[in-house]
């Protein structure tokens, strides 16, 4: 497999996962207020499996002179906000967090270009 079939297929994965992150995190926050938790916990959990690879995928990206317009650091800040939500067992917090910050950011993220 050459080098820019591999990018290619990091950009689709990449373009893909970023537009399907606000509908998900959107049904996770309701799995919470309806008090499913376990449900909503491992959204939460495979979101931010998905955002390790985003950041991965996008350190990768950088490395091969294509630029992604994920900001990394937001995320982790919001992250860190549902972290201190979670401690105190606030779901309701962390579900408006999923709905109101992360879903947002990510409808408003551009997705990657394909070169050709």
């Amino acid at each position: 497999m050459t080098n820019e079939i591999i990018i290619r297929e990091v950009i689709e994965d990449y373009n893909n996962y970023i537009n399907r992150v606000p509908e998900g995190v959107l049904d996770v926050a309701n799995q919470l207020r309806d008090s499913n938790l376990t449900e909503g916990l491992n959204g939460i959990n495979q979101l931010v499996e998905g955002i390790n690879w985003l950041i991965s995928a996008k350190n990768y990206l950088q490395t091969q002179n294509v630029e992604a317009s994920f900001d990394e650091t937001k995320i982790v800040d919001y992250l860190s906000e549902i972290n201190d939500a979670l401690e105190v067992q606030d779901y309701f917090l962390v579900a408006d967090l999923l709905e109101y910050e992360i879903s947002a950011y990510f409808s408003e993220l551009s997705q990657v270009e394909q070169s050709n």
